[in-house]
């Protein structure tokens, strides 16, 4: 036995709009858990050989949103509900002086198994470096997502404002 089921709109019961199919047969959700955030001005490093968090703190402009119940806080991204995220990093960073520089992405700040990815460039030029991290995570409600970075012997540096950080759930 088959069936057809013919729909426009899928609500919750109080009536928020969670789903809609157009006429092409294109899904849409209206509150996909997603962000895409920056930073305000160039973040200062003073410290070398041990790990950074980036303080992400740009989240209002048009180009930078958060959204779907996705929280930042002291540039820590924290999931709203389970699922499978894809999760980007884009860091560009200045002035160091010599030694390697290392970024992550680290899932509930742990640098265990497949919970963290890492890039590494050794001895970088002075200005406009960057590294870009992507990855698919499976993740639960609650997890946070965090970029750290680390120069190995340099302490007057600094991550650059061009820098981004993204996600979405993807499924």
């Amino acid at each position: 036995m088959t069936s057809v089921l013919k729909v426009d709109n899928i609500q919750n019961s109080s009536g928020t709009s969670a789903l809609s199919i157009d006429s092409s047969g294109r899904v849409t959700r209206n509150v996909l858990p997603s962000f895409r955030i920056g930073l305000d001005a160039n973040q200062a490093i003073t410290t070398s050989g041990s790990d950074i968090t980036i303080l992400w703190d740009d989240d209002d402009t048009t180009k930078n949103f958060i959204q779907g119940g996705m929280s930042l806080s002291s540039g820590i991204v924290t999931v709203p509900v389970a699922g499978v995220y894809q999760i980007h990093a884009n860091v560009r960073f200045d002035n160091v002086g010599s030694g390697h520089v290392t970024v992550n992405v680290k899932i509930n700040n742990s640098t265990a198994g497949n919970e963290e990815i890492a890039a590494i460039d050794g001895d970088p030029p002075t200005s406009y470096q960057s590294i870009h991290l992507s990855d698919v995570y499976k993740l639960d409600a609650n997890d946070n997502i965090r970029v750290t970075i680390l120069s190995q012997s340099d302490t007057d540096w600094r991550v650059n404002s061009n820098s981004s950080f993204s996600g979405a759930m993807i499924g």
